[in-house]
């Protein structure tokens, strides 16, 4: 993978922060910092597939699919009673 310098503005408290995580962790700052930002990356991701995911399958049932559960559930039903001891 390959590295690019990079400058950004963060406050003196993050930074102190930031540099005691990678004393803790014995790692360099500009590690801990591309650690966080991809963490933070991933989240944000998820965030927006849940997003689509609940645009997509969020809806109510449609008349067809509350029939069809309407016809499956006595034979749900009989299957989970035949299964009992």
């Amino acid at each position: 993978m390959s590295t690019v310098k990079t400058a950004v503005s963060i406050s003196k408290t993050l930074l102190n922060a930031t540099d005691e995580a990678a004393r803790d962790l014995k790692l360099p700052r500009s590690q801990v910092v591309a650690l966080a930002l991809e963490e933070f990356l991933q989240k944000h991701r998820n965030q927006q597939l849940l997003i689509q995911l609940n645009a997509a399958y969020g809806d109510d049932p449609s008349d067809e699919d509350q029939q069809f559960q309407s016809r499956m559930k006595p034979r749900f039903r009989r299957i989970l009673e035949q299964d009992q001891p």
